[in-house]
């Protein structure tokens, strides 16, 4: 059977597409300066209240981004690492 695209390999991380935003790259400012995994509570702390409603829902999106795009990973649940 032939296939018609191919996967990529399971094991490999994804590679970053494009520049970080100008939000994202206050936030891998922030990450980098902690020296260790950070929570999603510290990050929405420190940049949540740019927003004027949910900045933890606006904060997590822009931290999933950034997990799709290569930025940083997820090590687990509200907690990120740059990569």
């Amino acid at each position: 059977m032939t296939m018609l695209f191919e996967l990529p390999e399971p094991d490999t991380p994804p590679q970053p597409k494009r520049r970080a935003s100008v939000k994202q790259q206050a936030i891998l400012d922030y990450m980098r300066s902690m020296d260790r995994p950070v929570a999603k509570a510290e990050i929405v702390a420190q940049f949540g209240r740019c927003y004027y409603c949910n900045g933890a829902l606006h904060v997590g999106n822009i931290l999933s981004r950034m997990v799709a795009s290569g930025h940083i990973d997820r090590v687990k649940r509200g907690l990120f690492k740059v990569t």
